[in-house]
């Protein structure tokens, strides 16, 4: 996970302090690139919001899954798919 990563998930969490609220916000706007990243990551997180523990998803499979994809370089929209494909939902990115 690199440092930006970081900071959205502390970001997400609630967690981040003025100054990286601050840093991620000028890195946000600083190209259309990091914006689009930042929307992909935030829709990531919403979607695993979703996800509650009752289901019947092999939690350890799905994460073997998305460390192999983010190994692999794949984007924040294939790892969208394929929570998607985990827990049955339509694709949201193509």
């Amino acid at each position: 996970m690199n440092t930006m990563d970081r900071l959205l998930t502390k970001y997400m969490l609630g967690e981040a302090r003025l100054a990286e609220i601050e840093m991620i916000d000028k890195w946000v706007a600083a190209s259309k690139h990091n914006l689009r990243y930042f929307t992909q990551f935030k829709l990531v997180w919403e979607i695993c919001e979703l996800v509650k523990p009752e289901s019947h998803i092999d939690i350890e499979e799905a994460w073997e899954k998305f460390k192999k994809m983010a190994k692999r370089g794949k984007g924040p929209a294939a790892i969208i798919n394929m929570i998607c494909q985990i827990v049955k939902a339509p694709t949201l990115i193509t």
